[in-house]
Parts: C-alpha cells; structure tokens; sequence
C-alpha cells in the first residue's frame, strides 16, 4: 500500500496581445471651452513581447499621446499611458476608438465625451447677512461664503465691502478665479459709528 499524497497546485492564466485599464474612456458633460484628460495603462499581458503593427487615434475634438510607434516592440509585462483629452468646441457627443494592433491582434479602447453649454454661478450663504443691533463703539465680524455652484470658472471682477461702517480685512482679490463646487470664505466686520441702519 503506497497511500495517497495531497498537494496543491496554482497558476495565473494569461491572455496574449495587449491588455487596458481603463478599458474605456469616457467624459461626461464636459463644458464647451474647457478640456478634461484620462490616462489609460496599456500593458502585455502575454509572455511573448509584441510588435506594434498599427496606431490609430480618434480625431478632434479628441487629442491622444503616449501611443508607440509602428515597429515598437513591448516586453511581456510592459506597458505605456495614453493620455486622451477630450476638448468639445460646440455642444455635440462625441465618439471615436484608439485601435492598437501587435503581433496578437488588436486593441481596441472606445472613446465617447458629451460637450454641453457651460455656466459659472456664484451662490453666498448666508444671504443676507444680517449682523443685528450692534452697540455703538463696538465691533462684530461675521463671515460668508462664496461657492461657484456652476459648471466652469468665475473670474471675479469687483469685489469689496459696503461704505460706512464695513470693513473686510481680506477682501476677495479682483481677477480672483473660482472654480466649480470651490468655495472662498470671507469676513465683514461692522463698526457701528452712529445710531441708525447701515
């Protein structure tokens, strides 16, 4: 009786040609005017090196670097970024493919954008901004924000506080930018020097 012996046995599967993360790109409501990049790792994912055949890019409003050359050679586990910038010029979706073709086959990496109209708001909270009865030779600071609720920048153009009594120690800069969902906080301070309302 010889008996029984267990073991146990792994291994990692691996596919020919080349392989992408991410597989696809996309950009979502992009606003006209502006442009936004992805990177996408292109690696080997065989065991044998590949030659590049053939490279081809989507064309405007897309622009894609990084690609390799025909005649370049990839070792297994190599790899290269292609960075794609999408940059809408009119409202429109836009689609196209970065197509690689090696020794294994072909790579292909869809490309889809939606351009849309862009709009910068700027929302203050809180508003007004009610400092209530202040005692004469005194002083109150309360602070706001301003938050760019829109979808491209806000380049702000004047920006000060109201005459009389009110003062900012850092007021927002003119030609200041705010981006979308950024947020600046600032300071008014009311120094009250005479009965009434400011």
């Amino acid at each position: 009786d010889h008996g029984s012996v267990a073991f146990t046995a792994t291994g990692n599967g691996t596919q020919a040609g080349f392989g992408a993360v991410l597989p696809s790109a996309s950009f979502t409501d992009q606003p006209v005017g502006l442009s936004s990049t992805q990177n996408i790792q292109v690696t080997n994912t065989g065991t044998s090196a590949e030659t590049v055949s053939a490279v081809s890019a989507p064309s405007t409003p897309y622009t894609v670097s990084g690609l390799p050359a025909v005649g370049a050679t990839i070792a297994p586990g190599g790899s290269f970024i292609a960075s794609v910038t999408y940059a809408p010029t009119t409202t429109s979706t836009d689609t196209g493919a970065i197509t690689i073709t090696s020794t294994s086959g072909k790579l292909t990496i869809p490309v889809d954008g939606n351009g849309i109209v862009g709009a910068g708001h700027l929302d203050i909270e809180p508003w007004p901004l009610d400092f209530g009865t202040v005692a004469l030779g005194s002083t109150t600071t309360k602070s706001f924000t301003i938050t760019n609720t829109g979808n491209i920048p806000v380049t702000v153009t004047k920006a000060k506080a109201p005459d009389s009594d009110f003062t900012s120690a850092s007021p927002l800069p003119e030609g200041q930018v705010i981006g979308p969902d950024q947020t600046y906080v600032q300071s008014v301070t009311l120094t009250p020097t005479a009965p009434g309302t400011d």
